[in-house]
């Protein structure tokens, strides 16, 4: 009794085994991924400049020659009035086309603010060597997100 049960078992074991190598014969891909050009892909970037010393008043010069579109920067602010005179993103959207009028804006704004506030060296300072950016937003192909990165190493993705 044991012996027919346990030849039953393995004839349908057999059979399983049979079939399965039989199926995986006609299994065809669906997607083929070597012909999709990633490089070209465009996609909205939050680039992390922290580490590299990023002003609005040098920022022009990491994308003047490239096809990359800044969105917006997030400056890096001193802690002691961040909380006072913005809000918690802490985000400056740009909406000129150049990046020259838009961070000329964005001083100028940043510049009353202080004032108001009575931060008259702070103002000063900016005058100088502008305001330090912390992150930038772009939009930009993933090639030429490879390109910056490569020419500029203290560039991060976040």
């Amino acid at each position: 009794m044991i012996k027919r049960i346990i030849t039953i078992i393995m004839f349908i074991l057999v059979i399983n085994i049979l079939i399965s190598f039989r199926e995986e014969n006609n299994v065809k891909p669906v997607f083929l991924e070597n012909s999709v050009n990633y490089d070209s892909e465009y996609k909205i970037y939050n680039l992390n400049v922290a580490d590299a010393y990023v002003t609005t008043k040098t920022l022009n010069n990491y994308f003047y020659e490239s096809n990359i579109k800044v969105l917006g920067i997030y400056p890096k602010l001193n802690y002691l009035y961040e909380k006072k005179l913005f809000n918690k993103s802490n985000y400056y959207a740009f909406k000129k086309n150049t990046i020259a009028i838009n961070t000329f804006e964005f001083e100028t704004q940043f510049k009353k603010i202080l004032k108001n506030y009575g931060l008259n060296g702070e103002v000063e300072k900016i005058d100088l060597y502008g305001v330090t950016i912390g992150k930038i937003k772009i939009y930009a192909s993933n090639k030429d997100v490879k390109k910056l990165i490569r020419d500029h190493p203290k560039f991060k993705i976040k």
